[in-house]
């Protein structure tokens, strides 16, 4: 049975703007960027967050982005959103 052994997980930036604010979560060549927008539904205001999941890499000299990820690239991808789910529904609004 291999294992998966993920390490160097990290926020790499913190944004903000006027009704919207993200954060990265990067490991090796994934990112996943959070987007917060305030909303106000017939309950009330609530935060409404959208994930974002993205690839760069270079090809030359030019870098690009892409959705598209390999089998091992997915397992990694599947622990770095895992954390900014957990992270991001922690938060009390």
């Amino acid at each position: 049975m291999k294992k998966l052994i993920v390490s160097g997980l990290m926020i790499i930036s913190v944004s903000a703007f006027s009704q919207s604010t993200s954060k990265t979560y990067k490991s090796g060549k994934a990112t996943i960027t959070v987007w917060e927008n305030q909303k106000t539904g017939v309950n009330g205001d609530y935060t409404e967050r959208n994930y974002e999941v993205n690839k760069i890499y270079k090809k030359g000299n030019q870098w690009k982005e892409t959705n598209n990820f390999t089998y091992s690239e997915l397992l990694k991808l599947r622990a770095i959103i895992d954390k900014a789910i957990l992270e991001e529904e922690i938060k009390v609004d």
